[in-house]
């Protein structure tokens, strides 16, 4: 005999929505993968939740649904999955808003088809320290903390942050003395030591080297990276989470107290050791997922970088660019998965697009644009014809998207049946349970509505 629901099923595809009660719409169903987006077949497709973390890729034109579905994914793995996460590069301000819940009344009947209430992110905003930083009443109402980095750390790769050419040898020589200094006119001290201004040492080019290196300390020490200079912006946190005691730097602290650290770029992308401080973030997790035994050794982490295609822009940009790529090819194996987005696929490295299992393709201008990810997947005309012609309209709550594999997706049927598939998939994106940025609103504005 035909259950209720298969009637109820029935009815609502030969004469619509209309014909069902609100709570007879839909069956309840275990889902035990993360959700991603509602396919045109009406099946809930997830990316399965494996043991070995996988990377995860985004990539559209501006306001077609990336922001969203990095809210959304980042959501669900967090609250579902309880994967540590971190927000490597807010690079316009834009996370704020995640950490309220979704007030969209759109977008919260969307979530009723998976039984999802709006929930927001326990998100601290970090803020790099730098002479220019400066924090605005609205944001300074949010969890926040001010970083520095290690004195030592910046001053063992100071090249990296500004070119000594030359002189670089007369610093890698004199290390040592170097790493005990703790400000400039330490710095001096050894300056004087090494290349003094008398005998034989006292021509043109000693003195050009020296003020060199000695330039070079200095814009450190004022722009106020490292700790010795800005005590206010710690290195280190020394913290405790259900009665661990845990030590290390802020991120990998935040992270170990079941924080989502959100790294505030916005005024630090344009700087030239923006490259060499990002790379030395990304470089650290990734050495204390092997090394540190303390630092969720078995646990996966998912570091979310919007617009990866922008974070080697600037000055020194190969320095995060290898830093990211060895964690899209080693990554995995330490139980770091990224989780990228860009407008521009091609210019992802092959080392990061190669390992990508996942991709969400959101519509595209034109074929040019779809190209190297036809190639990458191996997708037909018609997939690429469909990419073209997705819609948004956020007013409704619509984010069509293509989602793309080289491994599998689950797809759950109506009836809790699943389903493995590595086929392309059309549907429309699951919308977040955080509050997302809205274009043309500030943040202000948003506090303001809710008092």
């Amino acid at each position: 005999m035909t259950n209720q629901t298969e009637i109820n099923a029935a009815k609502c595809r030969l004469f619509g929505d209309g014909m069902m009660n609100r709570k007879d719409r839909y069956s309840e169903i275990q889902i035990n993968h993360i959700p991603i987006m509602i396919t045109d077949s009406g099946k809930i497709l997830c990316i399965p939740q494996n043991k070995e973390t996988q990377h995860i890729g985004i990539t559209g034109q501006t306001g077609k649904g990336k922001g969203i579905l990095n809210n959304s994914l980042l959501g669900m793995e967090h609250y579902m999955n309880k994967t540590h996460c971190l927000i490597l590069n807010d690079f316009q301000s834009e996370t704020h808003e995640n950490s309220l819940p979704s007030m969209n009344n759109i977008f919260n009947e969307n979530l009723k088809v998976i039984n999802v209430k709006p929930q927001g992110l326990p998100i601290v905003y970090v803020y790099p320290s730098n002479r220019s930083l400066k924090i605005n009443d609205t944001e300074l109402r949010f969890p926040h903390i001010k970083m520095s980095l290690p004195t030592e750390s910046i001053i063992r790769n100071i090249e990296h942050y500004y070119k000594l050419d030359k002189s670089a040898k007369y610093v890698t020589a004199y290390i040592d003395k170097f790493l005990e200094c703790k400000d400039l006119e330490q710095i001096r001290e050894v300056l004087d030591e090494i290349l003094p201004d008398k005998g034989e040492n006292k021509n043109k080019v000693a003195a050009e080297m020296k003020f060199k290196i000695l330039a070079s300390f200095k814009n450190i020490f004022d722009e106020r990276l490292c700790n010795s200079v800005a005590p206010e912006a710690p290195a280190f946190l020394n913290v405790l989470n259900n009665g661990i005691k845990y030590s290390n730097m802020t991120i990998q602290a935040l992270m170990f107290c079941d924080f989502i650290p959100s790294i505030q770029t916005s005024e630090i992308r344009n700087k030239r050791w923006f490259s060499a401080y990002m790379s030395y973030i990304v470089e650290n997790i990734y050495r204390d997922k092997y090394e540190d035994e303390s630092f969720l050794k078995n646990n996966k982490i998912s570091m979310y970088v919007p617009e990866l295609d922008k974070m080697w822009k600037n000055d020194n940009g190969e320095l995060i660019k290898t830093a990211l790529g060895l964690t899209g090819t080693n990554g995995r194996r330490a139980g770091i998965g990224l989780r990228w987005d860009a407008q521009d696929y091609d210019s992802i490295p092959d080392s990061i697009r190669s390992n990508t299992k996942y991709l969400f393709v959101l519509r595209k201008a034109n074929a040019d644009e779809v190209r190297g990810i036809a190639k990458d997947f191996g997708v037909d005309k018609n997939i690429v014809e469909a990419i073209l012609h997705l819609n948004t309209d956020a007013s409704k709550g619509l984010f069509e998207c293509v989602a793309l594999t080289t491994d599998k997706f689950i797809l759950y049927s109506e009836n809790g049946s699943t389903t493995y598939t590595s086929a392309p998939q059309k549907g429309r994106l699951i919308t977040p349970m955080a509050q997302h940025c809205k274009p043309g609103y500030p943040l202000s504005c948003l506090l303001e509505d809710l008092k």
